[in-house]
């Protein structure tokens, strides 16, 4: 357990939750975990996000442009009044958790209304449902969930499927250290301490790397952030994605935590790629924290 004189401000004064949903099954697992989460860090308001992308107006003639932009309107506005009800029977199915849930429906490009969004609401955290495959119908899913992975102002979890027994005991923290992300590991600190869970400290190091002295770095960034419940773990592993979800698996881990200072995928490690395809191929939530959430 994290050391009591240590107060976990960032997730204990977390007021908003973004959910963006599609309808699809997997969006509702996002909503289903955020709900979770809200319950146990306090009173947190839920934002139930759908974005619908504007028309495309395609004429070529003046003639057809109002004719094809009146069809567009008419469109959107059926399309607006149909998913408004849709919302208000995703939001009613957690009536009774006593979380406050507020409905939104945007029209804007997907990515550029949820990165909107998140900064003109002052968003604390996003959960969202995402799966291996990214498709027309579900069309937050995919590229939408790895871009906003990048964009994202704050902590995203991505959720895979749903979390019938929810709790946060053993969450695995992917660490390099060829990055700075002090702030960062404090509010997955904060995090922790909020759920009493344990941190897996875990850096996966190249063939040539001295294990010895790696755990040594881990052990004195643990003392220096005032980790109390935690694991010091170093590993080689060819393939760093295979690495972290054997790792997971094997110390029945609950979620996946990946840090990073950069945003570039050269530049960094953990947040580039492998968070990305972290996300497509372990069934565990993974929360990405990345230099603006810190």
């Amino acid at each position: 357990m994290i050391s009591t004189d240590q107060d976990p401000i960032y997730f204990s004064k977390m007021k908003k939750i973004l959910v963006p949903t599609d309808f699809s099954p997997f969006s509702d697992y996002g909503l289903h975990m955020a709900v979770h989460i809200a319950k146990v860090i306090g009173p947190v308001r839920i934002y139930l996000l759908n974005i619908i992308p504007p028309p495309v107006i395609t004429g070529f003639f003046p003639s057809s442009d109002m004719a094809e932009i009146e069809e567009s309107r008419v469109y959107v506005a059926a399309l607006h009044h149909a998913n408004k009800k849709r919302l208000k029977r995703q939001m009613d199915e957690y009536q009774d958790f006593g979380v406050p849930i507020r409905t939104v429906i945007m029209i804007d490009h997907i990515s550029d209304g949820l990165e909107r969004f998140i900064t003109q609401h002052h968003i604390d955290m996003v959960v969202m449902g995402t799966s291996r495959e990214s498709t027309l119908d579900e069309y937050f899913l995919g590229n939408h969930t790895e871009q906003l992975m990048r964009i994202a102002s704050c902590p995203v979890i991505t959720v895979k499927k749903p979390i019938k027994d929810f709790h946060i005991k053993n969450i695995l923290l992917g660490i390099d250290l060829k990055s700075e992300w002090k702030s960062q590991l404090s509010l997955i600190r904060d995090f922790s301490a909020i759920f009493q869970a344990e941190l897996h400290l875990l850096n996966i190091c190249e063939i040539d790397e001295d294990q010895k002295e790696i755990s040594q770095q881990l052990e004195k960034i643990a003392i220096q952030n005032h980790l109390e419940s935690y694991s010091i773990n170093v590993k080689y592993e060819e393939n760093k994605e295979a690495g972290l979800i054997r790792f997971a698996r094997e110390n029945q881990c609950d979620m996946i935590v990946l840090l990073s200072h950069q945003r570039s995928a050269i530049q960094h490690f953990f947040m580039g790629s492998i968070s990305e395809d972290l996300v497509k191929y372990t069934d565990l939530p993974v929360m990405s924290i990345g230099l603006k959430a810190a």
